[in-house]
């Protein structure tokens, strides 16, 4: 038994003792003094002394009743090199948020396949987010060459520049994380035979064609979509979910159909790619580990630029497919 080294273990003066510092922790209330050692044995991982009478005994075992949603064995055995350490703070922490032992799902990722349709510097800083929290195989669509606009949310070079976006983005996942692996150009079609999550970076909507592809896709989509004035996340679709499926690829922004007058569009604002890259890795790495649905699932993340700030836009509760259905 082990308190998850997520969660802060911390004495106050009065002699209570608090487990954790969210909205989630716990208040001990007032421990005996002979009790904290057993607490900091539970918390560091080192052997617990036995109790030294029958009073102690209940005492350790009245602790251990509230301390129950804390509890959680902690490992990240089978992950290889320096992954098992790297990833030792991410599997207690997915622990604490999936109130259960989270090391079989870190350790899974690495056999889970995630396709990133777009590779700019958004869909670069999702490909390492993703490699670097343990997927262990990526695939991308995307067949432009890094320009400075890609450069900024990933360890690209400037010697980089000119070079293939793939081509640049090997390189790097070799150097920083060699479990990963990339395969490219993998076209939608193919992600959707062999992918377990599909992850569509675009600029002001999606290709309507790709819309209509991935509709009726039994493997988890996320689109990414930015704009002159910020970006969406969202809305996840995620076969077996609760919610409509219709409606969440309904509310996809799409390309405006017409004549382009303008050049095309540049890369994503830094801050907001960086933003939005952090959110889809998040929401990716629900959906490999399969314990809680994301929150996207029943609508976007909207992110608005001139206001840094960040809200969600929920789905309708009820509509016209549900009914029918």
């Amino acid at each position: 038994m082990r308190i998850n080294p997520a969660w802060r273990l911390t004495a106050a003066p009065d002699g209570s003792v608090s487990v954790g510092c969210g909205p989630d922790a716990l208040n001990l209330g007032p421990v005996h003094p002979a009790d904290r050692e057993w607490l900091r044995s539970l918390s560091s991982g080192t052997p617990a002394p036995d109790p030294v009478d029958a009073e102690q005994a209940r005492r350790w075992a009245s602790l251990g009743v509230a301390l129950a949603s804390v509890i959680a064995p902690v490992s990240t055995e089978g992950l290889p090199g320096l992954a098992a350490q790297r990833l030792s703070s991410d599997s207690s922490d997915w622990a604490a948020a999936y109130g259960q032992s989270a090391g079989p799902r870190v350790r899974s990722r690495l056999d889970r396949r995630v396709w990133l349709g777009g590779a700019d510097r958004c869909g670069m800083a999702v490909a390492f987010t993703l490699a670097a929290a343990g997927v262990g195989s990526l695939s991308v669509r995307d067949d432009a060459r890094v320009e400075a606009g890609d450069l900024g949310t990933s360890p690209l070079r400037l010697t980089e520049l000119g070079l293939p976006r793939p081509v640049a983005l090997q390189r790097h996942l070799q150097r920083l994380y060699p479990h990963a692996h990339l395969l490219a150009p993998v076209t939608l079609d193919q992600a959707l035979r062999g992918c377990d999550a599909l992850v569509l970076v675009a600029r002001d909507g999606l290709d309507p064609a790709d819309a209509a592809l991935l509709a009726t896709s039994t493997v988890p989509v996320l689109p990414v979509v930015f704009h002159e004035s910020g970006f969406r996340v969202g809305p996840l679709l995620l076969p077996g979910a609760p919610g409509c499926p219709e409606c969440a690829v309904l509310a996809w922004p799409l390309l405006p159909s017409g004549e382009l007058l303008s050049g095309l569009p540049p890369s994503p604002e830094t801050t907001s790619a960086a933003l939005a890259a952090g959110l889809c890795a998040q929401v990716i790495v629900m959906v490999l580990d399969g314990v809680n649905v994301p929150s996207c699932a029943g609508g976007s993340y909207v992110g608005t630029l001139g206001a840094a700030s960040l809200h969600f836009e929920e789905l309708p509760s009820s509509c016209s497919h549900a009914q029918a259905a």
